[in-house]
């Protein structure tokens, strides 16, 4: 029998798979935008841990979704997501290099994730 997930690890699967969202192939209407914002509010991550979520964890691993014809559109397996976050999970060791990649891997979605942090980061 597996252990229980710890809460804080719990938050930052919640967080993880709300994020995932924004990499399916399907649009997002305003409804999702709403969903979405209170998941990541009740996770009680602070929005810099939700950044780093987003462009360091989430990122890194879905962006390549949006570019294949037949991309998943109904949702990614939560936990296939966080072994492969824990498996790519190093420091960088060219800062520059990490940078241009956080682009890269962001471009697709950076627009979605300014409304969804703003809507999260607003009282």
């Amino acid at each position: 029998m597996a252990s229980p997930v710890p809460a804080t690890d719990q938050r930052r699967r919640q967080a993880r798979l709300a994020i995932s969202e924004l990499f399916l192939d399907t649009a997002l209407g305003d409804a999702d935008f709403v969903r979405l914002r209170d998941t990541l509010r009740a996770s009680g991550l602070s929005v810099a841990e939700l950044d780093a979520i987003y462009a360091d964890e989430v990122a890194p691993i879905l962006h390549g979704n949006l570019n294949i014809v037949a991309g998943v559109w109904s949702g990614f397996d939560v936990a296939w997501l966080e072994q492969e976050i824990a498996r790519r999970a190093r420091p960088p060791r060219f800062p520059l290099l990490a940078r241009v990649r956080r682009y890269l891997v962001t471009r697709s979605t950076i627009a979605d994730w300014r409304r969804l942090r703003q809507m999260v980061a607003a009282p």
